[in-house]
């Protein structure tokens, strides 16, 4: 994929962070270069490391932001090493207490909006704009009459709350997954020891199945590369119908879990979000999953 998509992941997970950094810097730079100086070997560590992850990983097909967790954490370190020095430095502590205010009340006001129009699609879009509402909301009251320090805390919590609950929320009603369904019918006693296939656009499929199912052995093919064939196996997992050719090959298939898929485009959203019945409009963006089991009718 390149360098620079690479490069551009820990900007965009640490964007508020490094937003304030910056901040900071406009009154706190002498601060920030005494912080930098005393601990310059953890700096060159840290940025090294994320250096050389960054590096190695541009080279694969990939670009796949969890890749570099293994070195983002010293460079988190850092970052709020720098953020705490410049919040005790009388030169940039209101900067950054203002600063830091000002993203709790832009997450409450949007916690808020996603909230409300959340009301009309189902709970989950509740969820993840109230609670998020509600920590940024606390927030704003814990760091009253107190310090820079307090406010980073408390925007690092509701930022925390935001991206675990808030994110989980939206996942869970613009994005659905077969897995925990088709996982269920795999572990199913009758299904044991039975050879099994999963077909689609990409093997990934059959990984979290693998997963899911606590480790059964799942055979992953790509559609564009072949499917598999139906002599080898007693189970296939199918993200589209199959042909009559599995049925008179002595299989029987049902319908098993349900996706909307992870392609949505901002006008699809704002399509569903205007609808009269949201929750019908989701309903027929649903692609159905499928098994195909040797083996007449139950």
């Amino acid at each position: 994929p390149g360098l620079l998509p690479y490069l551009r992941v820990p900007f965009e997970q640490l964007a508020p962070w490094l937003a304030l950094l910056a901040l900071g810097a406009v009154r706190g730079r002498a601060a920030i270069g005494e912080f930098l100086r005393a601990h310059a070997f953890v700096v060159r560590f840290a940025l090294g490391w994320l250096g050389v992850t960054i590096l190695v990983f541009s080279f694969g097909a990939l670009v796949r932001g969890r890749y570099l967790a293994p070195a983002l954490p010293p460079a988190v370190l850092v970052l709020a090493g720098a953020l705490v020095a410049a919040a005790r430095s009388d030169e940039a502590e209101t900067w950054l207490r203002r600063g830091a205010l000002a993203f709790l009340a832009i997450v409450a006001a949007g916690g808020l909006a996603l909230a409300a129009i959340g009301a009309r699609v189902g709970p989950g879009l509740v969820a993840a704009g109230a609670l998020p509402a509600v920590a940024a909301a606390t927030g704003l009251a814990f760091t009253r009459r107190r310090n820079a320090t307090a406010a980073l805390v408390s925007l690092a919590v509701t930022l925390l709350v935001t991206q675990t609950a808030g994110l989980a929320g939206v996942r869970g009603t613009f994005a659905r997954s077969p897995v925990p369904e088709i996982a269920a019918r795999l572990r199913d006693p009758a299904l044991g020891g039975l050879r099994i296939a999963q077909v689609g656009e990409s093997a990934h499929l059959a990984s979290k199945l693998r997963v899911a199912t606590g480790g059964l052995e799942i055979d992953g093919h790509w559609r564009r590369k072949g499917e598999p064939d139906p002599s080898r196996y007693d189970v296939i997992v199918s993200d589209r119908p199959f042909d009559a050719s599995v049925v008179a090959a002595g299989f029987r298939v049902e319908p098993c879990g349900e996706s909307f898929g992870d392609d949505w485009t901002p006008a699809e959203v704002i399509a569903v979000l205007r609808a009269d019945d949201p929750a019908a409009r989701l309903a027929r963006r649903a692609e159905p999953s499928w098994l195909a089991l040797r083996g007449a009718p139950a």
